[in-house]
């Protein structure tokens, strides 16, 4: 799809849905197939949407019967493009219930980039729910709209959502976590199917620029792939801002460029600001179990590092920074940089002297923000029995 250039069409994704959710493609009878893992995204999205209930989107009873896997399918078929009144229905699933004459299909809207028109989806709600007297009809909206937004549904504009109420509005990253990656898990990496879902993976999570707007959008991207991106902004954002901000004042370029630089760097700045974690926690003495809660006002994370080097120097006999930054190096695994420093700088810094006496070490308070995982390696050492002392959230 990236090297074809559709990688933001609609309907080469509605394609790869009719394909994924295909008796033809997929086993769709058990409890673990692609349409049930759909059915479960429905419920979750329906559920926070408020629109389970009578005439509402989904029934109570459908809710119960798909979480309690209380039905099978035993064959499911895919249209695309369906006319009806002179408009086209992006994808329609139609699934046979197992034993029974009746049928649960699916409408899907798909909104790759654009937002609905015409009120397609009440045209499209009236037109099904009145067809089939012996079929339930669910009906999908499904968008690339983050998670985050989603999940305060009640939040988006009327631009992000649809008219009708009986759609449900999930998005491409439902899709990716419940549905796509545990198939690929399950499937042969030798095989045709793998093939197709890996590439198809690959580009809902490759930013595109679209020559419309000259927007570049990430439709989906998976938690591995999160993970790896978190942890190199974790170790690199430092180095990245004093990049942005050496363009910023650099001559040479364009002033376009400069400024363009300098904005980015203050954007870097104020994510980094908004990224602090307010928690406060409690120090638990290992001894004897007694808490301090700084009478009841906890202690920041800061507070907490520096409460933790003082008893660390104290413990341990260090005469200069780099033996003590060579010791502590092994309790929390810092590699990048140091926890103490010989000389004071100008900002955040304690002063901590040495059990001997005769060597005054600062430190280095800059490295425990949220902006770096070293507090967690320290929690995570501070949390497990230790000679020092636990931590507990303020409660």
């Amino acid at each position: 799809m990236g090297l074809l250039n559709v990688g933001r069409k609609e309907l080469p994704h509605s394609s790869f849905t009719k394909w994924l959710f295909s008796s033809s493609t997929f086993n769709q009878n058990s409890a673990d197939s692609p349409i049930m893992h759909l059915l479960d995204i429905a419920v979750k999205r329906a559920n926070q949407q408020d629109k389970i209930g009578d005439d509402k989107a989904i029934s109570a009873s459908l809710s119960d019967s798909i979480y309690g896997r209380l039905f099978s399918i035993s064959n499911t078929s895919c249209s695309l493009e369906e006319v009806i009144d002179k408009r086209r229905c992006d994808i329609v699933i139609r699934c046979k219930i197992k034993d029974t004459e009746r049928e649960l299909n699916i409408c899907i809207e798909n909104k790759v980039l654009s937002s609905e028109h015409t009120s397609q989806t009440e045209a499209y709600e009236k037109y099904y729910s009145s067809k089939n007297e012996n079929a339930d009809w669910l009906f999908l909206f499904l968008t690339p709209i983050s998670s985050a937004e989603l999940d305060d549904y009640f939040s988006l504009s009327k631009k992000e959502r649809c008219t009708s109420e009986k759609f449900i509005q999930i998005n491409y990253q439902d899709l990716l976590d419940y549905v796509l990656e545990p198939l690929i898990n399950s499937v042969d990496k030798n095989s045709q199917a793998y093939f197709i879902l890996d590439d198809y993976i690959n580009t809902l999570r490759y930013p595109v620029t679209e020559d419309n707007d000259k927007k570049r959008t990430i439709m989906a991207i998976g938690e591995k792939e999160t993970k790896l991106l978190n942890d190199f902004w974790e170790g690199n954002h430092e180095l990245i801002e004093l990049a942005l901000e050496a363009m910023s004042c650099n001559k040479n370029l364009d002033e376009d460029v400069r400024n363009k630089a300098k904005d980015a760097y203050e954007s870097m700045t104020s994510l980094q600001t908004a990224r602090k974690d307010s928690t406060k926690f409690v120090i638990i003495d290992v001894s004897d179990s007694s808490r301090d809660d700084n009478s009841g006002n906890g202690y920041k994370k800061v507070e907490i590092a520096k409460k933790f080097a003082d008893i660390f120097c104290d413990n341990i006999a260090i005469n200069n920074a780099d033996d003590a930054n060579r010791s502590i190096q092994d309790i929390i695994q810092t590699k990048t940089q140091n926890i103490f420093k010989q000389e004071k700088s100008k900002t955040h810094n304690h002063a901590i002297r040495l059990k001997n006496g005769e060597t005054t070490l600062y430190l280095n308070t800059n490295i425990w923000g949220e902006s770096t995982d070293y507090w967690r390696k320290l929690r995570e050492y501070l949390e497990k029995d230790n000679e020092y002392f636990k931590i507990d959230s303020l409660r």
